[in-house]
């Protein structure tokens, strides 16, 4: 997100948006070259609980993101990455 807003003029909104769409087109790549390669080793429940959930997160996320104002925005984006760091760091 800080190199989206260094290298682009967009709204942090638009930048999240924008952070998305790529992540999208990233794991649609890697989710088809791992049926491809490993087709053996997919869980199809699993894969689509995941698959799913991370639909009807991206949609949701984006309903609330947009009614956030950009400094509400910026300081949840601190703070749950903040608190993932936290999370990985203790384990």
């Amino acid at each position: 997100m800080g190199l989206f807003g260094l290298i682009t003029a967009e709204s942090r909104q638009r930048s999240t948006a924008l952070k998305n769409v790529l992540t999208l087109g990233v794991n649609t790549v890697a989710g088809v070259t791992y049926v491809l390669v490993a087709s053996d080793r997919i869980n199809g429940l699993a894969a689509a609980l995941v698959a799913g959930g991370s639909v009807i997160g991206g949609f949701l996320g984006s309903g609330v993101g947009r009614r956030l104002s950009a400094p509400v925005l910026r300081g949840t984006i601190v703070v749950l990455g903040v608190v993932a760091i936290f999370v990985l760091l203790s384990r």
